[in-house]
């Protein structure tokens, strides 16, 4: 248990983050209050500004908020489109299939808006848990270099031993530490000028996909665009179309369609000809975000989670996945019974821990593009190169596959892919891959069958990691999409 005292945990945002981590205290304090700003969502719609965009919530996250709150996956199993498996979906980089094992792993295939819907219900049901919407923290009362509680922006005084900042990218915390005499914590940007569109659809998913429920389609650099296409709740399609660097797909039928077209397979673009878009929802993101609380020296009863401390490039697909595991990771810190002082200075590092997981993977990934802005992490060219290897090793090895499977879907941290056995098999596997890659292109000319269906399919994900793009024709997209469905 927390050390010191224990009656009282406030958390600031109402956001996946906010919820997860209101699970995790609710066992471990008697009194949870959540403080939301925004008016508490109807049904199944989503908090979050983004939240009509196909949003991914992958294995690692998913296996944290059942461990938070069981039955969760059922849940979202029985009133979402299912989930991913090996048979439903299809991932493509470089024009190639990518074949991610998938016994393990479970991503739900559910909008946003319904997966916060069944966490909050959860969460809404724990006794110890009481939600304020409509109230926002303006600002922390510290006294004697702790956090004692917050005062709203209507004035009131809220006491608490601990407090949760859940409030996302446009947290206002580390203007309060400065008014509270700390200095405010450093900050890193890595700048790519993302801009999307996302559309809805609906209809009969078996009809129009023939059985495919996901589709992540990426034109890795100099390529700009990718893909998304996802099977979810009430038989609705909820497609993605987005590019870097001011190559944004347009807001209208006729122009979204092409630019799908554009894409190494051609399934969204079959798709968008049989289904004209309901409705367009276009975004942009601008720069990843990384506030360096661990670096700071913040006062004791003061903990961050979320896109408060790290917002990554959203094609990755983290963000709910690392929400999910930095509040599993607050139980488990609170369970040490640490005093409050101990709690932050040690349990700030963990959290920042599991935020640079993702960091890592969606920041060189993102650097595999020149335009890219920012402070280049040590070492980035080099692992990408690395990568790019992995990923055509993953069409072959299926030792290679789970392992890039694991940190693609955050059940290992990056390193996993440094191993001496995966440098190893990644090397060895690239001769095949090249091989491979001549019989597909040979057979798009009809001189050779194409290349045979590996076992395992590929799972859902919002981001294949930076390899050199290959050029195809059309024509040789056409055949080779084809051969795998």
């Amino acid at each position: 248990m927390y050390g010191h005292r224990s009656d009282h945990a406030i958390v600031l945002g109402a956001s996946l983050a906010g919820l997860a981590a209101a699970a995790a205290l609710a066992r471990r304090f008697p009194r949870v209050t959540v403080l939301e700003r925004r008016a508490c969502p109807s049904g199944s719609a989503s908090i979050a500004p983004q939240g009509v965009m196909p949003h991914v919530l992958l294995p690692g996250g998913a296996q944290a908020l059942e461990r938070l709150l069981p039955g969760l996956l059922a849940d979202l199993d029985t009133a979402g489109g299912g989930h991913a498996t090996v048979e439903n979906g299809r991932w493509w980089s470089e024009g190639w299939r990518v074949p991610y094992p998938g016994d393990t792993s479970y991503a739900p295939l559910a909008s946003r808006g319904l997966v916060e819907a069944s966490v909050r219900a959860r969460v809404d049901a724990l006794p110890a848990v009481r939600f304020e919407h409509g109230v926002a923290a303006a600002g922390l009362r510290v006294r004697d270099g702790r956090v004692i509680g917050v005062v709203t922006d209507g004035g009131r005084d809220l006491v608490a031993d601990l407090v949760v900042d859940a409030s996302g990218r446009g947290s206002r915390l580390p203007a309060w530490l400065e008014a509270a005499g700390h200095a405010a914590p450093p900050v890193s940007e890595v700048k790519v000028d993302l801009g999307y569109v996302g559309a809805e659809l609906e209809g009969d998913l078996d009809r129009d996909l023939g059985g495919t429920r996901w589709a992540v389609i990426q034109n890795v650099p100099p390529a700009t665009r990718m893909g998304v296409v996802l099977g979810v709740e009430g038989g609705r399609w909820l497609v993605l179309l987005g590019g870097y660097f001011g190559d944004r797909p347009p807001a209208d039928p006729d122009g979204y369609r092409a630019f799908a077209a554009a894409l190494p397979d051609p399934l969204i673009a079959d798709l968008l000809a049989r289904r004209r878009p309901t409705a367009f929802h276009p975004y942009r993101f601008a720069a990843s975000r990384r506030v360096h609380f661990e670096r700071a020296r913040l006062p004791a009863g003061l903990l961050v989670v979320g896109d408060a401390m790290t917002s990554v490039n959203p094609i990755y697909g983290q963000g709910m996945s690392v929400a999910a595991l930095q509040a599993e990771a607050l139980g488990a810190l609170l369970d040490r019974g640490d005093d409050p002082a101990s709690l932050t200075r040690v349990g700030i590092r963990r959290l920042a821990a599991i935020a640079d997981q993702a960091w890592q993977v969606s920041v060189g990934a993102d650097f595999a593009y020149p335009a890219t802005e920012g402070a280049r992490p040590p070492a980035v060219a080099m692992i990408n190169r690395h990568v790019a290897r992995v990923m055509r090793a993953c069409t072959i090895d299926p030792v290679v596959c789970a392992a890039m499977s694991d940190v693609q879907y955050m059940l290992s941290p990056p390193s996993r892919l440094m191993q001496p056995g995966i440098v190893l098999r990644t090397l060895r596997a690239q001769g095949r891959w090249r091989r491979a890659q001549t019989r597909a292109s040979t057979a798009a000319s009809g001189s050779l069958p194409a290349a045979p269906r590996t076992a395992a399919l590929a799972h859902a994900s919002d981001h294949v990691p930076g390899a050199e793009a290959t050029s195809r024709s059309s024509a040789a997209r056409s055949s080779s999409s084809q051969a795998w469905r």
